[in-house]
Order: C-alpha cells, then sequence, then structure tokens
C-alpha cells in the first residue's frame, strides 16, 4: 500500500487450538528432485484478473528473498534456491495442472497458493507427495486442518474472525454495526462466520449483507440494507470493497468506519480507485506495516518499491518474503542440528525437517512479525495491528 498513512498498533496476539494430524505423504515415494541443481520452491496464485495484486505481491516478495539469500546459501547450505509461480486466477480447478507440473519438475517445498480456495486444492493434490506447504496468504482454516504438512504464515480465518469480533466488542460500543461479506467464498465466509460466533449474545444485533460472485456487479440493494450502520465489517477482498464503497458514495448513508482484515490490504494503490474520495475511516486487521519507520519492515519497504513500486505492495508479498526466510532458517537449523540437508533431498524429507523445526524454533526480526512461532495445528503465533488506510473526514 502507499506509504503516508497513518498506522494505529492494536497489539492482539492470535492464538489457534491444536488440530488433528495427518502424516506427511502418502503412498508415492517418486523423488522427482533427485537431479535438481537448486532447491526448488514452488507455488501459484492470481497473476491476472482481479486479485492479481496478491499474486503479484507474493511473487514478487518470494524473488526479492530467493535473490538475497542465494548470495549466502551456497556457503551455508551448499546449494541455492530456485522459485517458480504459476498463474492459477485464484480457481481452484486451475490448479492441479500447476501443482503437477512443478511435482514433475522436482518442487521440493511450496507455498501452497495466494488464494484459500485454490490451495484447498492444493492441499489435496500434495497429501500423496509429501510436499510441505507453507502459505503466505491462504487464510481458510481448512488449508491446515487434519494436516501437519500444511502452515501458514498468514492470520487463520478463524484468528482474523476472533480478533475483529474483540475489536469490535472493545471499541464499537454504542454504534449499530453491519457486515457485507460473500457467501460462497471460503475466505469470507469463514471469517464471517467465526466473527458471528465470537460475537455472542451481540451477533444477533449486526445487521448483515452479502454477495455472491455471480452477484457481485451491483452492490445498491446491500448499500441500502447497511446505509443505517455507523461500523461496516468488511471481511472481502479490495476490489469488491472499493465497489461497495463507491456505490455507497452514491446513496445517502451514517456509515462512518469500514473495517476488514487482510483482504483490504492493497485498496489505497489499486489501479481506478482513488481512497481518498472515500470520505469513512478505512481500515484492515495486518501483521505487516508498510508505514514502519524503521527495523526490517522498512527495509523490504524501501527495496520492494524501489524494485516493483507501490502499486502491488502489500502484506502479502511480505508475508511471501517471510515464508522464503523461514524455509531457508529451517534448513540451516536442521543442518546445525546433525541432519543431512542437500540440494536434491526428497520432498518427504524436507517435509519432516521443516514439521520439526517449526515446532522448534522462534523466528525474530522479520518484516511480518517481530517474534514468529507455530502452533502444532501450523496455524502462525504473532502480533497482529489494526492499520488504517485513511482517517475519517471530519
Amino acid at each position: 500500500m502507499k506509504k503516508g498513512f497513518k498506522a494505529m498498533a492494536g497489539a492482539m496476539t492470535l492464538t489457534m487450538a491444536v488440530a488433528a494430524f495427518a502424516a506427511c505423504g502418502g503412498g508415492n515415494d517418486k523423488n522427482y528432485a533427485e537431479n535438481n541443481t537448486q532447491f526448488k520452491i514452488c507455488t501459484s496464485g492470481p497473476l491476472t484478473g482481479d486479485y492479481a495484486k496478491y499474486g503479484l505481491g507474493v511473487k514478487n516478495g518470494a524473488t526479492m528473498a530467493v535473490e538475497e539469500i542465494n548470495k549466502v546459501s551456497q556457503a551455508e547450505l551448499g546449494f541455492t534456491f530456485k522459485f517458480d509461480m504459476a498463474d492459477d486466477r485464484a480457481d481452484p480447478t486451475e490448479v492441479t495442472s500447476k501443482y503437477t507440473s512443478f511435482y514433475e519438475s522436482g518442487m521440493q517445498i511450496s507455498l501452497g497458493t495466494v488464494t484459500s480456495g485454490a490451495c484447498i486444492q492444493w492441499k489435496a493434490d500434495a497429501k500423496d507427495d509429501g510436499i510441505f506447504m507453507l502459505t503466505p496468504s491462504a487464510t481458510s482454516d481448512a488449508v491446515y486442518a487434519d494436516s501437519d504438512y500444511t502452515y501458514q504464515m498468514c492470520f487463520s480465518d478463524n484468528n482474523q474472525g476472533t480478533a475483529a469480533a474483540k475489536y469490535v466488542k472493545d471499541n464499537v460500543t454504542e454504534k449499530t454495526v453491519g457486515v457485507f461479506y460473500q457467501t460462497d467464498d471460503e475466505y469470507s465466509s469463514g471469517i464471517y462466520n467465526t466473527f458471528i460466533a465470537e460475537m455472542g449474545d451481540k451477533a444477533s444485533a449486526v445487521v448483515k449483507a452479502s454477495f455472491t460472485k455471480d452477484t457481485k456487479t451491483d452492490f445498491s440493494s446491500q448499500v441500502q440494507t447497511l446505509k443505517d450502520c455507523e461500523f461496516v465489517f468488511m471481511p472481502i477482498y479490495y476490489s469488491d470493497a472499493s465497489r461497495f464503497m463507491t456505490t455507497a458514495n452514491l446513496a445517502a448513508n451514517k456509515i462512518e468506519q469500514y473495517y476488514g482484515c487482510d483482504g483490504l490490504d492493497g485498496i489505497d494503490s489499486m489501479a481506478g480507485f482513488d481512497v481518498t474520495t472515500i470520505p469513512q475511516e478505512i481500515s484492515f486487521l495486518t501483521h505487516f506495516n508498510s508505514n514502519a519507520e524503521g527495523g526490517k519492515a522498512k527495509d523490504f519497504v524501501d527495496k520492494y518499491t524501489e524494485e516493483f513500486g507501490t502499486e502491488t505492495l502489500n502484506q502479502f508479498g511480505a508475508s511471501a518474503y517471510d515464508c522464503v526466510y523461514a524455509i531457508y532458517e529451517a534448513l540451516k537449523a536442521a543442518k546445525a542440528d546433525g541432519k543431512e540437508v542437500k540440494v536434491n533431498m526428497a520432498p518427504k524429507a524436507v517435509c519432516e525437517i521443516m514439521k520439526e523445526q517449526l515446532q522448534k524454533i522462534t523466528l525474530t526480526g522479520f518484516v511480518t512479525g517481530t517474534t514468529i512461532k507455530w502452533n502444532k495445528d501450523g496455524t502462525v503465533n504473532k502480533p497482529a495491528d489494526r492499520v488504517i488506510v485513511k482517517g475519517i473526514d471530519k
């Protein structure tokens, strides 16, 4: 997102309960990586279409990390890394062909996919092959459920819904609360369901409006439903949120604040939408502050902006950057523990290393967290902030 907006830290450490485990890989023991000359990390995501900002952010962030790591990894690990990404257009039906192609070309570990629905399919494809996944941005609880080979660098839907409900109950006490969500999207509906559950006896007072993939071209009726709400929670992606905000500006309403989750990241830099024309405050829950005045986050922002500009600068790119560094740190830790770490190791061997190390190590000084650990179910445990994209017009 663009620099210069005010950021407000409302620290909320997010934790998750333990889920059931499944084996790391089933019956497929073929090692397509046996002839690798570089350690191969792969992923897919939307590089075109509505959510391309996220996919391109992930591609750029991961590429930056690999380029940096490759300057020292030969000396430290005995090999360098290769990153590859395919365009799945955020469509789960496109995932299997991308996954199969990567697997047969020697993929040893993955960043899963960028979006949740696609990542659930990737997870299913990877089940028998032992491909460990550390996704930067697929937040659905189904991504990590009943598996010990799928981890998240991003906050899960359950965490985001819980944190959003806590924020509303703590800070929005005398205002009418509305929620606008997509019923047929894993990300949006997952956060919504947890949010409503966590609101408890206050849930009945929440005004609800929804849409589907096929009905998101016109939000006039949803604006009418929510026009008397002072606070609107939007667990949706930035492109849909911008359409709602633009439509709401054409009608009389009492809306004062829009609040979202990580899907709103990038709304202030999307083409064709000027966030300054929106009179309401816009904020969202995040683990990356693009306005950081120092530390690793500022270093990342400065370098990313120099290489790629600001249009695709978002927390998904920052998270992908951290994912690659987490893989690198885990492999170094395994080597320090006396484990065999080599360039052509089989995916199942990599998977076992990642499972062991990510349960042992605590990462510090990363872009998306001063401290990063993982719960036993693969969900991340690190602090989160509320970032104000645009302050309220007085």
